[in-house]
């Protein structure tokens, strides 16, 4: 999944990365694994990482990240999957993400997902950014 987060964003508020639709294979899990959806207890953030393909990107100007899961019919309504507080603030290549430990399967409609990226800096941003998040979630069974 990728989005763009342009250039001269201040430091002084938080700024929010709406992506719809984002296809989960959710059903496509379960298939592989001989299960349905009664059988589903939670579904959980697995592990989380943000970069460049292009390269290029100094992520030593973000200073915290948040993952969340976006209700589809209320947006106010979100859930945390995924977040870093503790960027270094050396040149790095990527952003690793802790998991959080919300169940984010209520948000699930259709096999798609509404996510939204939440980034503080620590600068004004000099650069524009094509970013990619790559994540991976865990299903618990009953």
């Amino acid at each position: 999944m990728n989005f763009e987060v342009p250039a001269g964003l201040n430091n002084i508020e938080s700024h929010y990365f709406q992506i719809d639709d984002v296809y989960m294979f959710v059903d496509e899990t379960l298939d592989l694994n001989q299960l349905d959806t009664s059988n589903i207890d939670e579904i959980v953030g697995g592990s989380a990482r943000l970069y460049s393909k292009i390269g290029g990107v100094d992520f030593s100007d973000i200073e915290k990240i948040s993952v969340f899961a976006v209700s589809p019919s209320d947006k106010e309504y979100r859930k945390e999957m995924f977040y870093q507080e503790q960027i270094p603030f050396r040149t790095i290549s990527e952003i690793k993400l802790f998991n959080g430990l919300a169940d984010f399967s209520e948000f699930i409609v259709d096999n798609k997902m509404d996510i939204e990226v939440r980034i503080k800096f620590r600068t004004f941003s000099s650069l524009s950014m094509k970013l990619d998040l790559d994540f991976s979630y865990l299903i618990f069974k009953k």
